[in-house]
């Protein structure tokens, strides 16, 4: 399924899946992300604190399902973050939108053809379906290091969350950290670099959110 296509294989070591410059930076390697660090309003450079420990021989890896918007959607959840928190820095488009099934996790490179085994047989049988999006949020990461604005999950929910307890299954057997419990599953469009001051006030499973609901249907999901 698109789910175990879309993580890390021992072999092609592809890319980091594009979260959109943002987002991705605090998972690259230290000097890049030096490099490239987003710069605040007063011209300081910010170093929002990595998902996880980032040091030789870790492999950022991330379970997803692939989404689809329209043109404009990405376009206009940036401007719309942009306008509801003004305290963000680089706020910037998700080029390739998905939906999460864990949180960002390190391994180490002998284990990755072991989990992406694991993954696949733990998935295997799933039928396809499809999903669609719809109602505004906004997220925060756990460690308020950024923000997104993003579209809720509505029909297929409760497949998708089917894959996500598979997920679990395969994280648990790795000792790694599962999904969040009661998860808010989304697609986000858009993300900014928290700035000081710039928190959001309830938390909730699976992140920080806030929001309405503008029963706007902004992406389409296959897995």
């Amino acid at each position: 399924g698109a789910a175990a296509a879309a993580m890390q294989r021992a072999g092609a070591r592809p890319a980091l899946p594009a979260f959109g410059d943002a987002a991705a930076r605090e998972l690259r390697p230290k000097r890049a992300r030096e490099e490239d660090a987003a710069s605040g309003p007063d011209g300081r450079r910010l170093r929002p604190p990595p998902a996880f420990a980032i040091e030789a021989g870790n492999w950022p890896t991330f379970v997803f399902v692939r989404a689809s918007a329209p043109g404009q959607a990405a376009a206009r959840a940036v401007a719309r973050l942009t306008r509801e928190h003004p305290r963000l820095a680089d706020v910037d488009a998700i080029s390739a939108p998905h939906v999460s099934l864990a949180r960002p996790f390190a391994l180490r490179e002998h284990q990755i053809a072991g989990f992406a085994d694991s993954l696949r047989r733990e998935l295997d049988g799933q039928r396809p379906f499809g999903a669609s999006c719809h109602g505004w949020r906004v997220f925060e990461s756990e460690n308020r290091a950024r923000k997104f604005g993003a579209v809720m999950v509505q029909r297929g929910r409760r497949r998708m969350t089917g894959l996500l307890a598979c997920v679990d299954r395969v994280l648990k057997s790795y000792g790694k950290a599962t999904f969040f419990v009661n998860p808010e599953l989304h697609v986000s469009l858009s993300c900014g670099v928290a700035l000081p001051g710039s928190a959001l006030p309830h938390e909730v499973a699976g992140g920080q959110a806030s929001g309405d609901d503008d029963n706007e249907r902004a992406c389409d999901s296959k897995a």
